[in-house]
């Protein structure tokens, strides 16, 4: 992110809202540099714009922060889910998280199951890998001698699983729900390899 644009982001968040003349104040930039600055960030879709009636004279356009911008702020998810596993699996044991992470992932399965059903393998494993892509695991797939492979090359849960290696269970009962047919998970990412590669192989 360009150091101006984030310098705007980052004015809008504290501030909520601010109008091109606010910005260029607290920015020390004329009004054209701002503007140009803020054609980007809506193009962009990271900032919106709209009217607002003053007491007296024309109405004044001022902008605000999108529900996309919120992506580009530091987040902590990871350490309070951290938390959260922890007292789980003190209190009822690791076997609960486990099966906490089953049921997870059989419910985001359901989400996806009516894209999928009636489809050949083939076609299932090009589509799963496309819904793994879209939530950020950089995936891809090819056909190999028994069936076909499927690659993760980020770890959508990576920080958690540094901690809590069985939501790795998660993401293999994920796609065997998905893809209705055995998987296997032949090299993970946490055990030194470059990327998580599982097995897909038909149904006997």
């Amino acid at each position: 992110m360009q150091t101006t644009r984030q310098e705007i982001l980052d004015i809008l968040k504290r501030k909520e809202r601010a109008s091109v003349d606010e910005l260029a104040k607290l920015l020390k930039l004329t009004s054209m540099c701002i503007r140009q600055h803020l054609s980007i960030l809506e193009r962009d879709d990271l900032v919106a714009s709209r009217e607002e009636r003053q007491r007296l004279g024309r109405p004044k356009r001022v902008y605000s922060l999108t529900d996309e911008a919120e992506h580009l702020f530091p987040k902590s998810y990871h350490l309070l889910l951290d938390l959260i596993l922890e007292e789980i699996e003190r209190l009822d044991g690791r076997e609960k998280l486990v099966l906490i992470f089953q049921r997870l992932a059989e419910r985001m399965a359901k989400v996806h199951r009516d894209e999928l059903s009636e489809k050949p393998l083939a076609q299932r494993v090009a589509k799963v890998a496309q819904i793994l892509t879209d939530g950020g695991s950089l995936a891809e797939w090819e056909k190999c001698d028994g069936g076909y492979v499927l690659r993760e090359h980020n770890c959508r849960y990576y920080h958690t699983a540094l901690k809590h290696r069985s939501i790795c269970s998660l993401e293999l009962v994920f796609l065997r729900h998905l893809l209705g047919t055995d998987v296997e998970l032949v090299e993970c990412l946490l055990e030194s390899g470059p990327r998580c590669t599982y097995l897909v192989k038909p149904a006997s």
